[in-house]
């Protein structure tokens, strides 16, 4: 016999019902996958036909896999360790995946291990349920979207600018996506031979959408830096296309980018720059600092919006570094000290040392994107 419990719903008590033999192998039978109940020493009490039917296709020992085996002798020391913490009471539930693969099939399963608990005391087990779930489906899928991940990134990758380095100026970059992909994106380009644009666009969430729309933007970066290089025309533009590009899409989910556009004149030493909701760019030279502070709202979150540029100047051997807010997020910082603490590291983020301090402070777990741009004029 067995005892089947529930609550009843009006009085909060435990409701008994017997179970006879005949009838808990056909409930056992009827689940859809293989199922073994085991007592509290491991051995198998009862299987239903699904167990004993895969244990004949894959060569399996019926001696060890029907009635009367024992379950914990047959299994390595991670499953015989999770079963024994359900038996003890340490867990509910013991999940474990491995792969069964067959000569003619890669297969996977996930193994779910849960408690048949002793009426009254509920704390007590009588012994537990194994269940072996078929989860080839998803594995292969799983491994699809690793590579097409590892495709698209390297996609990604294969677009980044490479550093500059001549008589005006030293420009690099240091470029942490927080999962496969990124929604940062960074450029610059040297319009003629005494100016560059450098942008840095920060796209809202991560992953795929904001990766997606990242390599969109950055097709028309180019262009629009080479035609129109003042930054109220370059915001007014990414702000259109943004809006043109993505117009269904920003207006059921809301997307939009913060960003910070540096228009350099090497021959007058003059930088003009907006800066849409972005972390402040930070400049530092010869005892004297500067945050590049916000001038204008975020790219593409309202209908209208008016570019707002500001000019400053630099003097020889100044150096500048703008960044998403990936920094202040790993960091635990808000973006307000993550600022600050890119000015005190001013000497750690020159372009020939981004390598190193990316390994040293960016090289775990990431709470978001980290793009960081060092520029020494």
């Amino acid at each position: 016999m067995f005892l089947f419990a529930s609550n009843h719903l009006n009085k909060g008590a435990i409701k008994t019902v017997k179970l006879n033999k005949p009838l808990c192998q056909s409930i056992i039978n009827s689940m859809p996958h293989q199922v073994a109940i085991l007592d509290r020493k491991g051995e198998i009490i009862a299987i239903n036909e699904k167990w004993e039917r895969f244990c004949l296709e894959n060569d399996g020992r019926l001696s060890e896999c029907r009635v009367g085996g024992n379950y914990l002798e047959l299994s390595g020391k991670a499953v015989q360790l999770g079963i024994m913490s359900v038996l003890q009471g340490k867990k509910e539930v013991f999940h474990y995946e491995y792969p069964s693969h067959s000569p003619n099939e890669m297969r996977w399963f996930e193994m779910v291990v849960t408690p048949i608990k002793q009426l009254p005391d509920l704390l007590n087990m009588e012994g537990v349920v194994i269940t072996h779930l078929n989860i080839t489906d998803r594995k292969r899928l799983i491994m699809q979207q690793q590579k097409d991940f590892a495709l698209a990134q390297a996609i990604q990758k294969s677009v980044l600018v490479p550093p500059i380095s001549n008589n005006d100026m030293m420009i690099n970059a240091l470029f942490c996506p927080s999962r496969h992909l990124s929604g940062d994106l960074y450029l610059w380009y040297q319009i003629d031979a005494d100016r560059y644009g450098v942008i840095l666009l920060d796209i809202m969430g991560q992953g795929v959408a904001s990766s997606l729309i990242s390599m969109s933007l950055r097709s028309l970066l180019p262009g629009i830096i080479r035609r129109v290089s003042d930054p109220n025309r370059v915001y007014a533009e990414l702000h259109k296309h943004f809006h043109s590009l993505f117009k269904t899409v920003i207006s059921s989910k809301h997307y939009f980018c913060t960003g910070i556009y540096l228009y350099i004149d090497a021959k007058e030493k003059m930088i003009s720059y907006f800066n849409a909701g972005h972390p402040a760019g930070v400049m530092v030279g010869d005892g004297r600092s500067q945050f590049l502070k916000q001038t204008t709202t975020p790219i593409g979150l309202s209908e209208r919006a008016e570019p707002v540029s500001q000019k400053i100047n630099y003097e020889k051997n100044d150096q500048l570094a703008l960044f998403t807010d990936g920094v202040a997020g790993t960091l635990r910082m808000t973006v307000r000290e993550s600022e600050h603490y890119m000015l005190s590291i001013a000497d750690e983020w020159h372009p020939e040392r981004l390598e190193e301090l990316g390994k040293r402070e960016f090289a775990g777990e990431q709470a978001d994107d980290i793009a960081i741009i060092s520029i020494k004029l």
